[in-house]
C-alpha cells in the first residue's frame, strides 16, 4: 500500500507540473492503483485500532466503522473520489489531484512505520 501511495503521490504532483503521458499502460496501471485505493476504503471500515482510554483493541464492527468515519474516512474518500469526471483537464483538476498527499501522511504514521521496519 505504501508504494501504491507513493506512486500516486509522485505521479500526481508529476501531473500537476506537466502533461501526463498518453501512454495506454501507465493509464491503465493508474486505474489499477485507484481500485486499490477503493479496496483500502472498504477494509478500513472493518480494521482494528487501539483505544487510547483503555489501550485496549476494538474488534467490534459498530466501533471501528465509527472510528473510520470520525478519523481518515473524508480524506480518504476525496483522495479517490474521480475529480476528473466534474472538472475538465485544466489547472484546477491538476491541484484537486494534491489532495491525494495526506494518504502518504496516513500510512507514513510514524509507530506504524516501526512496524514495518
Amino acid at each position: 500500500m505504501l508504494l501504491f501511495v507513493a506512486y500516486s503521490c509522485i505521479t500526481s504532483m508529476y501531473n500537476t507540473a506537466f502533461t501526463p503521458p498518453n501512454n495506454q499502460i501507465i493509464y491503465v496501471f493508474d486505474w489499477v492503483v485507484e481500485g486499490v485505493f477503493y479496496v483500502d476504503i472498504i477494509l478500513s471500515f472493518f480494521q482494528s485500532y487501539r483505544d487510547e482510554d483503555t489501550m485496549l483493541v476494538v474488534w467490534e464492527f459498530n466501533r471501528t466503522y465509527k472510528h473510520y468515519m470520525s478519523t481518515w474516512f473524508v480524506i480518504d474518500i476525496l483522495a479517490v473520489f474521480p475529480w476528473a469526471l466534474f472538472f475538465s483537464q485544466g489547472v484546477m483538476l491538476k491541484l484537486v489531484r494534491l489532495a491525494r498527499i495526506p494518504r502518504l501522511m496516513k500510512i507514513l504514521d510514524v509507530s506504524k512505520f516501526k512496524k514495518v521496519l
